[in-house]
């Protein structure tokens, strides 16, 4: 049994990383990936209520390792580098002071974030954790100094084309995972605030992954004849839904709709993260976009904008006005783009 509060550490940082030292960044990304993929999250979630603690030892008779003493000694080194992190609650039973016997539990935050659901698939910030920690993500951080010194010959280290000739491979099939559950999360956050798809006949989902988010937006707006468009790899991976997929290349061609989500045609409805204007005001939304910006930079050839870049970039493409709408949700948007 626990001891009451003893060496609690149970407040959950702001952000998906705490404020740790910066020398501490790499390490603790590179944790939470060892921790999901052994399946740490899972165990303790399923060990009982929120506030259960388990030792190394319980943990690890849960993970099929080739030595369980040896095992036990290098895991504990994990969930203790975690709490400290303030990932994970750590305390001493109270009749022990062995550092072996030291406990662990998961922290709100990180059963919300870093716990499977009901058997369903990893939530999307153990997902984003799982994505950018793969090899190539590293390697493109660290020609992050050509695009200062060299910004006509600095290229991405990969792209949309590089993850297309790798369908197969762990990083495009994270990605794609990635992007499916963000659009999910965008259309949940976007339905409300925003009432424009009420008049919407036909939607054409641009960069719509599996078409689970449009079928999502179609169970609320059942009237919507919903087309979900993406690149050959995704939509040979996506499932029977009740919408249409469509394959191809949106800097090549797209299919004549009425409505386009997300790319250039008529009405053009825009679902973006925005940066504030004022970074300090929320923090929160601010830490969310910046970073994903700063992502964008070394890898993928994409940006985010203000309010005020989008508007100046619609209305160079020919758009006559621009509205949009905010949602609570760490900076979410909806744009209407209009002839």
């Amino acid at each position: 049994m626990a001891g009451e509060n003893n060496n609690q550490v149970s407040n959950p940082p702001d952000g998906i990383v705490s404020c740790s030292p910066s020398a501490a960044f790499v390490a603790i990304r590179m944790a939470l990936k060892a921790a999901i993929e052994l399946n740490v999250f899972n165990i303790m979630a399923e060990s009982g209520p929120l506030g259960s603690q388990l030792s190394a030892l319980q943990i690890a008779s849960k993970i099929p390792t080739t030595n369980p003493d040896k095992a036990v000694t290098s895991l504990h080194r994990i969930p203790r580098f975690h709490s400290i992190n303030s990932f994970l609650t750590t305390s001493l039973p109270v009749d022990s002071d062995k550092e072996v016997d030291r406990l662990f539990g998961l922290t709100p935050m990180t059963a919300d974030m870093m716990v499977s659901k009901d058997g369903a698939a990893l939530p999307i910030h153990g997902l984003f954790v799982l994505t950018n920690t793969e090899k190539e993500v590293f390697e493109s951080f660290d020609k992050l100094k050509n695009f200062v010194l060299e910004p006509e010959g600095a290229t991405w280290f990969y792209d949309i084309d590089y993850l297309a000739q790798r369908p197969d491979s762990r990083l495009s099939i994270l990605f794609d995972q990635s992007m499916g559950d963000s659009i999910k999360m965008f259309f949940d956050a976007i339905v409300k605030v925003y009432g424009g798809f009420s008049e919407v006949v036909e939607l054409l989902n641009v960069g719509g992954n599996d078409g689970s988010a449009l079928e999502y937006l179609i169970s609320v707006y059942p009237k919507i004849k919903g087309v979900n468009f993406d690149l050959p790899h995704v939509i040979a991976r996506a499932p029977n839904l009740k919408v249409k997929h469509v394959a191809g290349d949106m800097f090549e061609t797209l299919p004549n709709s009425k409505t386009v989500l997300l790319k250039a045609g008529g009405k053009v409805i825009v679902l973006e993260m925005v940066i504030p204007h004022d970074l300090n005001k929320n923090k929160a939304a601010a830490m969310q976009t910046v970073t994903l910006d700063f992502n964008m930079l070394t890898k993928l050839g994409g940006k985010e904008r203000t309010v005020s870049e989008f508007r100046d970039l619609a209305l160079a493409a020919g758009f006559s006005s621009v509205n949009f709408v905010p949602t609570e949700n760490l900076g979410i948007h909806v744009f209407e783009f209009l002839k």
